[in-house]
């Protein structure tokens, strides 16, 4: 079930790190009137989190309802779903009680143009024999919210707080205050020992750093001249801290760049914050009972030292918008189901679906993507029916499907029968026209862009040279005739 998430300091932190360090980040483009393509998000089946489960399912029906399509600026309330609705099978003499994961972590570029406007916790449910499942809301880290991997996912979630090498729940945390500057900035000079110390700033900074001996790096902190602080995770390091004048450079605008000609020493107080577990619990941003304290542990854990967040050991991350944890952050429904000796029982989880749309086209392409493989893990898998309900015309698609009714009075329906698993992911295409006309002005603009940069750059340089030569000769010919004359 999707929550709203309330902006916190921590969250907002370890966001913005990416920006400051220049680490590649999962992003997407950004939902306007001027982006040609909106990214989408895959649908996702259900998992077993038990390896090597004897459950067989016997039948699955995939059932898309496309109620309508989201658009710029979307004001009508989004009801479009996915259901997929398994017959499990119990094929052995003993009772099965298998531990359920039900993963939907993507969020489609356009996703703040709807939720405003939507009820999207309402087409989440996940029932057993037409029973809600008591499906509980987990979260976990992941590299990528928009390449989902069952076995790399399922990973980052644990049911304890996690060690990560030298960190755990008991590592000490040291917030650090410094005192106002009379210069532009006040700066911390310090050096840390990679995997030993994590450091974690309040506010924007400046940052530097530099390699000493070994793994060890020297880093400066530079915030604007008013008192700030920062927090140390481990290992406490040495610190000095002073005033220090903002040097401008041709070409890189106002920054702070590393000098030793800095002002007078500021004071600067160290007081104990705590341990890591209770330091990150007092920013968690989720309300009480949504989500685990150890879910939020780990999240933030493998953050900060895993993938992407590794790199910010060697610098400060700084606390952002926690929007951006959603690009770093995979929910789970988790729940058991049980089934008697040789009986089934109907698993069905129902999730909004979000297609990616490609803008380029008038009217605009909507195409839908869902995982099947995830279906292979069970034991045997036969039987797969797909139903899309959708007044819209299909343009492509990776599967057959028979078309019935009329798009024109909205009762078309598509639909698609194997016996056996496809190879393959689902893929189709639907459009408001039968026709849809590429008409890419900025990628036309862009071509007669690049075309003219080339004619000014060689082309036009080349005939002025080209005439020249020839006026030149021209003169020499003439003036040489002058002279035989």
């Amino acid at each position: 079930m999707k929550k709203k998430i309330t902006v916190t300091l921590l969250s907002s932190l370890l966001f913005c790190a990416a920006v400051c360090t220049q680490i590649p980040q999962i992003t997407t483009a950004s939902a306007n009137s001027a982006s040609p393509y909106w990214e989408g998000a895959e649908g996702i089946g259900v998992y077993s989190a038990d390896e090597n489960c004897p459950l067989q399912v016997k039948s699955e029906h995939l059932t898309f309802n496309i109620t309508g399509l989201p658009v710029d600026g979307v004001t009508e309330n989004y009801t479009s779903s996915v259901r997929a609705e398994y017959e499990f099978y119990n094929p052995t003499d003993g009772d099965i009680t298998a531990h359920m994961l039900f993963p939907f972590g993507a969020e489609p570029d356009y996703y703040s143009e709807i939720e405003e406007n939507s009820d999207l916790d309402s087409l989440y449910g996940v029932t057993i024999d037409g029973n809600d499942a008591g499906a509980s809301l987990r979260y976990s880290f992941t590299e990528s919210n928009y390449s989902f991997d069952f076995a790399e996912d399922s990973a980052y979630l644990h049911d304890t707080k996690q060690e990560f090498g030298n960190f755990n729940e008991e590592t000490p945390v040291y917030k650090i205050t410094l005192g106002e500057a009379e210069t532009d900035y006040v700066a911390a000079f310090y050096t840390i020992t990679s995997g030993e110390t994590i450091m974690i700033s309040d506010s924007y900074v400046d940052y530097y750093r530099q390699s000493v001996d070994g793994d060890s790096i020297s880093v400066m902190l530079a915030f604007y001249k008013d008192e700030h602080t920062f927090y140390v995770i481990g290992e406490l390091p040495e610190i000095t801290a002073c005033e220090l004048t903002m040097i401008e450079t041709p070409g890189s605008g106002a920054s702070v760049h590393v000098t030793k000609e800095y002002g007078a020493e500021v004071e600067f107080f160290t007081e104990n914050a705590g341990t890591l577990g209770e330091f990150l619990e007092l920013y968690n941003p989720f309300p009480e009972g949504d989500y685990t304290e150890v879910d939020w542990f780990n999240f933030t854990m493998y953050f900060l030292i895993s993938g992407t967040g590794h790199y910010f050991t060697d610098y400060c991350p700084y606390l952002w918008y926690d929007t951006y944890l959603y690009n770093y952050m995979m929910r789970w429904y988790s729940y058991d189901m049980t089934v008697a000796a040789g009986e089934t029982v109907i698993n069905a989880v129902t999730a909004p679906t979000y297609p990616t749309i490609n803008t380029s086209y008038n009217p605009y392409k909507y195409t839908y993507n869902y995982l099947l493989s995830p279906a292979a893990t069970w034991d045997s898998f036969e039987n797969l029916t797909i139903t899309i309900n959708a007044p819209y015309y299909m343009l492509s698609s990776s599967a057959s499907f028979t078309m019935t009714g009329s798009v024109e009075d909205g009762t078309s329906v598509y639909t698609a029968t194997y016996e056996s698993l496809p190879d393959g992911e689902l893929s189709f295409t639907l459009c408001e026209s039968e026709k849809a006309e590429y008409e890419n002005s900025s990628g036309t603009a862009f071509m007669i862009l690049i075309i003219l940069t080339i004619v000014f750059t060689y082309v036009v340089p080349a005939v002025l040279i080209i005439a020249g030569i020839i006026i030149g000769v021209i003169f020499l010919v003439r003036h040489f005739k002058k002279k035989e004359k």
